[in-house]
């Protein structure tokens, strides 16, 4: 393990711990007392504060704080892969293009149809490739919005709806039509978005 923060570390924690509160509870559970962690308002923003422990750190404020540190976020967040590590790739992960993305990896479902068993004559549900995809009102402007990221605007979108509805063949098709050549990161749970 570094003996130190890498710079990545430090850029996640920043994101990852950016609540004064959470950041001074974490850094309590790793072994390092309110009194000697900096003041948050003194640092201004988050980066800045987890700059200042890392030097601290550095300076020997604490035995082994790094790996405590490591250790606690670990603990607290197992789907992080980044903070341990110190490389942005293995942060990023698998991120590859949309276009080279397999739907049913990134979650898509395929559509159960039934279909009648000749030998049986009993009916029963089959797995079979995508349906093709049909085009809605929301897809018109889920790609508006792609379209805005595209060219620079900050966007943020969330598709909401019941179970099995189509939110995420609705973005993945939108995706592979308006951003093809942009990496894409399949997050399953929570944890792992709060963990990016």
């Amino acid at each position: 393990m570094d003996k130190q923060l890498t710079h990545v570390e430090i850029e996640d924690l920043a994101t990852i711990f950016a609540d004064a509160a959470e950041a001074c509870q974490v850094l309590e559970a790793a072994g390092l007392s309110r009194a000697r962690q900096p003041l948050r308002e003194s640092c201004g923003d988050s980066l800045t504060f987890w700059t200042e422990i890392a030097r601290r750190f550095e300076a020997g404020v604490l035995e082994n704080g790094p790996d405590r540190l490591r250790a606690d976020v670990r603990r607290r967040l197992p789907a992080n892969r980044a903070i341990g590590k110190g490389r942005r790739a293995d942060r990023i992960g698998s991120a590859s293009r949309t276009s080279e993305r397999s739907p049913l990896d990134l979650g898509v479902q395929r559509a159960p149809y039934l279909h009648s068993n000749a030998e049986t004559e009993a009916t029963s549900p089959t797995i079979e490739p995508l349906t093709v995809y049909v085009e809605r009102a929301h897809d018109r402007k889920l790609r508006e919005r792609l379209h805005r990221a595209r060219a620079g605007d900050a966007v943020l979108v969330l598709l909401v709806g019941g179970s099995c509805t189509g939110k995420t063949r609705a973005l993945y098709e939108a995706v592979c039509a308006c951003l093809p050549e942009w990496p894409m990161q399949v997050s399953i749970q929570g944890c792992e978005v709060v963990a990016r």
